[in-house]
Parts: C-alpha cells; structure tokens; sequence
C-alpha cells in the first residue's frame, strides 16, 4: 500500500505538470504536494521506529497534514477547475489514508476513510 501512496504522489507531479495554467500559485501547489508526499514517506520512518506500528499521536498528526492538504489545494485552483485534474490531492490523499492500514488498525483507517 506505501508503495501506491508514492505512485500516486508520482502521478500528481504529471497531473500539475499538465494543469499549471489553473493553479493561482505554482509554487504553493508544489508545497501543498510536497507536504502530502512527505506524509506517507515520515509514517514509514515513524512506524520503523515504533516496531512497525503508528502510533495514535502520529496519525492523527498524519491526518490532519492530509486534511491541510485537502482543503489548501482547491483554494489554489480556480473555480471552474476544480473538477479537472488540477485537483490531484482527491486520488492521492484517498491512496495515502488506505495506506495507513499498514500501520493503523482497519477501524481507525476506515473511519478516517470515511470522514473525507
């Protein structure tokens, strides 16, 4: 599952390679994706530390960057495209939170599945 959540990021950087004209701030959306791609790369090394488990603490914080994520990037997009591809963080964010099954309990995943 990791290994989806960093293809996914992958095929972000060629979904905002093709939708540059529709960001407000190229810049910032390359933060926004370098924060979620930061994401499941800091669990993996978290988890290695803890013995293969996330802890409570570290995915709620975890979430809660993705949540950062979701909500920043259609504020960069204009109105008309945040239908499009512009809008890379619903598909990558998705992939990302099942990845976290590897580390979390089923529950906990899919109620945060759930909720976004």
């Amino acid at each position: 599952m990791v290994i989806l959540a960093v293809q996914s990021h992958l095929y972000a950087i060629v979904l905002i390679a093709q939708s540059l004209p529709d960001y407000r701030s190229v810049p910032v959306c390359v933060a926004v994706w370098a924060l979620s791609s930061a994401v499941p790369l800091g669990c993996v090394v978290v988890a290695r530390r803890a013995g293969g488990v996330l802890s409570t603490r570290a995915f709620l914080i975890a979430a809660g960057l993705l949540l950062v994520v979701d909500v920043a990037l259609p504020a960069l997009v204009t109105p008309a495209d945040r239908g499009g591809p512009a809008m890379w963080s619903w598909g990558t964010v998705g992939v990302t939170l099942l990845a976290f099954a590897a580390f979390r309990p089923a529950r906990d995943v899919l109620v945060l599945d759930q909720r976004s």
